[in-house]
């Protein structure tokens, strides 16, 4: 022992003052973390160490790993720890630790015990560690804005903390305080100024009647919607599967995305907008002198963050400079709110009553659903209902399809092969039969009606969700002018006037390069692979929900200041050393939620309750029991952009606002204008003809011409 012991001390004293493992807490960076391997540490040993790694392999690897095999973990950890007793520089393995052990909620007398056993940095390391690392983090973001060369974004949403008090006072109870937090996300592109100025007055009712191209491509997507969800419920079984629409799918890349701190601001005031955006330009060292005329910035958010920066340039309108007026913001409504909202509004509509046939009501109640009402939802729980009660309709409707055609197989529990045309030939005739105004009005009872009509809303809300999926901002542009149309009856009118101003920008303000910059603006890919796209402000979400974990983790008596300095601009650093680590490790997954139970059982009462309620059939279930009808909501949009004007009711409410901007705050639309105006937006049953346009009564709605679809 004492001769191993003479060769492997003097080892051991040189390598820790020579090797490269320390990470002082002034060096931790972003790039400084990405560089930990474990193979590093042991490449390391083996040139400065090899006789001490050759014990320690000797002592700790099983005699029967072979050469091929990876190196067990512990090896490299032993070597680490005994390095750092040597020398307390070389701690680049605790180092990692302490991140990781904070970011998963160690206490300080956690850290401590790591930090006596070797496998951590003390606490004030990882504070002053933290310190640095944001700082690194700013001053890159920093750096790639400095020349204005590099086109980017910025995302901002509230967050709500909870902060709780044990010893409970009048002066010291728990609380909900509002704050913000923000991230810059780098582009392709800057969007140019816009090329008609006021452009919410040249929209008409017109311009939201579909074409047929976009009635062929809806079908399209109609039909692959409902194929898939065969598919994917296992009826059919196709050799060469139906392709998904493409219209105009971005660059598969990764998004190069940089939270900033947190901000104690509250974000629903006018006020509150106001300051979030100047800390934001503060904290990027970009000063009001550098925002020319001519700068555009996208500013995503949800439909309250957009009106309250409208509103901040209102009350800016006569600021000298162009930052001021916040001319520079381009205000974006995003897909996941618009998502959430779209699904409440489905839930809304055909929710009815627990002794409805064929409601959601129904369906929630035998199912025993938690967690879904029309006034509150978990939108997880809520998403995962309306897709199962889709998929169960559908699979009845295919049912009834192949029996009218003495098709199906008697009561076989297999898949039924198909060929593609063959399926493709059945799904256009369920189009024809089921959901055109021909079909809805042969239907036996208006359970059938709703069911029907409970369809065309899903395949809306399904297709949005397939197409931020596939970063196809074709289709997206698609979906927002069906659901322009749509959200005119949703019941929520700030949502869609927003579609609206969102319509005029589309198609009237932006130039086709511009409108796609601004399309690609509301999807990230912090993954860069194919079919991982996501809504920005759901990457927003989450980096909120980030930051509330840690948060929850560290003790909720956490103030605003650690908050913004040490953890909402790192959550996604965190995220990465927990993969790192753990992958290293070979930890075992270990999920924070529960195992999702079968949805086929959920599915199969939904079904036989359907079947109960007489879906599509023409059997008279109670003749004395009324079921009310749901509303239309295609129809009623469209109605209510003719009847009631609403586009008019629009232009005068925007065109009031660009006045103020502009002038004196007074200036008023002329009377003679309105009605000019009003007219021309009610066109005539021959102006519907010549367009080939049906007006949209149930009973004369014909989806041959004018089909329809919805996402996740």
């Amino acid at each position: 022992m004492d001769f191993v012991l003479k060769f492997a001390r003097p080892e051991i004293e040189r390598a820790s003052h020579t090797m490269n493992i320390g990470l002082p807490a002034t060096a931790v960076t972003g790039e400084a973390l990405e560089q930990f391997r474990l193979e590093n540490i042991l490449r390391e040993m083996e040139g400065h160490a090899p006789i001490s790694l050759a014990l320690l392999r000797g002592l700790i690897n099983d005699k029967r790993l072979s050469p091929f095999e990876p190196e067990i973990p512990a090896v490299p950890v032993v070597a680490s720890v005994v390095l750092r007793t040597w020398n307390r520089r070389a701690n680049f393995l605790q180092g990692i630790f302490s991140l990781y052990f904070y970011s998963q909620g160690a206490t300080k007398s956690l850290v401590s015990v790591l930090q006596r056993a070797g496998l951590s940095n003390s606490f004030d390391w990882i504070m002053e560690g933290l310190d640095h690392l944001t700082t690194a983090h700013l001053e890159k973001i920093q750096s790639i804005l400095k020349d204005r060369k590099q086109p980017f974004m910025i995302v901002y949403d509230n967050i709500n903390m909870a902060f709780r008090r044990y010893n409970q006072r009048t002066t010291n109870k728990d609380s909900f305080e509002n704050g913000a937090t923000a991230t810059a996300i780098l582009t392709s592109e800057m969007p140019a100024v816009e090329g008609v100025q006021d452009a919410t007055r040249h929209i008409r009712a017109s311009d939201l009647y579909p074409s047929k191209e976009q009635d062929s491509h809806l079908k399209e997507t109609y039909r692959y919607h409902l194929i898939e969800a065969l598919r994917r419920r296992g009826t059919i079984s196709l050799k060469n599967p139906i392709p998904e629409p493409v219209k105009n799918k971005l660059k598969v890349e990764r998004t190069k995305a940089y939270p900033l701190p947190s901000m104690h601001i509250d974000q629903s005031t006018v006020e509150g907008n106001r300051d979030i955006l100047d800390k934001i330009m503060k904290v990027l060292q970009l000063s009001p002198e550098t925002f020319f005329d001519q700068t555009r910035l996208v500013v995503a958010g949800d439909q309250l963050t957009l009106a309250r920066i409208r509103s901040v340039a209102r009350l800016r309108w006569d600021e000298d400079l162009a930052y001021y007026r916040v001319e520079w913001a381009i205000p974006v409504l995003q897909l996941f709110h618009l998502q959430m909202v779209l699904a409440s509004t489905i839930l809304k509509t055909h929710w009815g009553t627990r002794t409805t046939p064929g409601s959601l009501s129904s369906f929630v109640a035998a199912l025993e659903k938690k967690r879904i009402s029309p006034d509150k939802s978990s939108f997880h729980d809520l998403d995962e209902f309306l897709r199962h009660v889709f998929d169960a309709i559908v699979l009845l409707i295919w049912e009834i399809k192949l029996k009218s055609e003495e098709e199906l197989s008697s009561k076989s529990s297999g898949q039924m092969p198909h060929s593609s045309m063959d399926v493709m030939d059945k799904v256009d005739g369920i189009i024809g039969q089921y959901l055109t105004a021909t079909g809805l009005g042969g239907m036996a009872n208006q359970q059938s009606v709703n069911a029907a009509l409970f369809i065309r809303d899903m395949l809306f809300y399904i297709e949005l969700g397939s197409a931020i999926k596939a970063g196809d901002i074709g289709r997206i542009l698609e979906m927002i002018r069906w659901l322009t149309l749509t959200f005119q009856a949703g019941g929520n009118r700030n949502y869609a006037n927003e579609l609206l101003r969102l319509h005029c920008g589309l198609f009237y303000s932006w130039k086709t390069e511009d409108r796609n910059t601004i399309l690609s603006s509301m999807l990230v890919n912090t993954t860069g692979q194919p079919n991982r796209w996501i809504p920005t402000d759901l990457y927003q979400e989450h980096n909120n929900l980030l930051t509330k974990i840690r948060h929850a983790a560290k003790s909720s008596n956490l103030n605003w200041g650690i908050l913004e300095k040490k953890i909402a601009p790192n959550v996604r650093t965190f995220q990465e050393i927990a993969r790192t680590v753990e992958k290293m490790f070979k930890t075992p997954h270990c999920g924070t939620n529960h195992s999702a139970p079968s949805s086929v059982a959920d599915i199969d009462i939904i079904k036989q309750r359907c079947i109960e309620a007489g879906f599509f059939t023409h059997d008279d279930i109670s003749p004395d029991l009324v079921v009310p009808a749901v509303r239309d909501l295609l129809a009623e949009g469209r109605n209510n952009i003719v009847d009631k004007r609403r586009i008019a009711v629009f232009k005068k409410c925007c065109g009031r606002y660009c006045n103020e901007d502009a002038g004196e705050m007074d200036v008023e639309m002329e009377e003679e204008e309105e009605d000019a105006e009003m007219d021309e937006e009610r066109p005539t049953i021959a102006d519907d003809e010549a367009l080939e346009f049906p007006e949209f009564d149930i009973s004369q709605f014909d989806l041959d011409e004018f089909v329809e679809n919805n996402f996740c």
